[in-house]
């Protein structure tokens, strides 16, 4: 039983990574995409929402960056817990763990509500545009 747990919880580990990979991905793809839609664009107000939204996608991807190196270091934490002998540096570990798993969690939820705020603002330049090309 305890190696069906191992092997569970392994493949959530990679799952939760594999997820942060892709969200990387999407970020990075969506500022490409934001610049070859306004490669031509002249600088107006209207452009402004498009650029909150480069701006969000870069934090999500700066989330996403961070919520992989806390990731790391939550294994790393874990293994210095589970190899500490004395009570103080335990306690110092425990520490460390918590405080990376919390900075772990924080990352990857910035990182996600980043990416869904860039798209948001996205659809509104969107709009914009379909509004000022319908009513000049």
């Amino acid at each position: 039983m305890n190696e069906i747990l191992k092997e569970l919880k392994q493949k959530y580990a990679q799952a939760e990574e594999k997820y942060s990979y892709f969200l990387l991905a999407v970020a990075a793809s969506a500022v490409a995409f934001a610049v070859q839609k306004t490669e031509a664009a002249k600088l107006t107000w209207t452009l402004f929402p498009m650029a909150l939204a480069v701006i969000a996608w870069g934090a999500s991807f700066y989330f996403g960056c961070r919520h992989l190196v806390f990731a790391q270091n939550t294994m790393i934490s874990n293994y210095e817990l589970l190899t500490r002998k004395d009570k103080a540096t335990i306690k110092s570990a425990q520490e460390d763990l918590y405080s990376d798993i919390k900075n772990a969690n924080c990352s990857k939820e910035l990182q996600f509500l980043t990416l869904i705020l860039g798209a948001i603002f996205f659809l509104i330049w969107h709009i914009i545009g379909i509004v000022l090309r319908t009513f000049p």
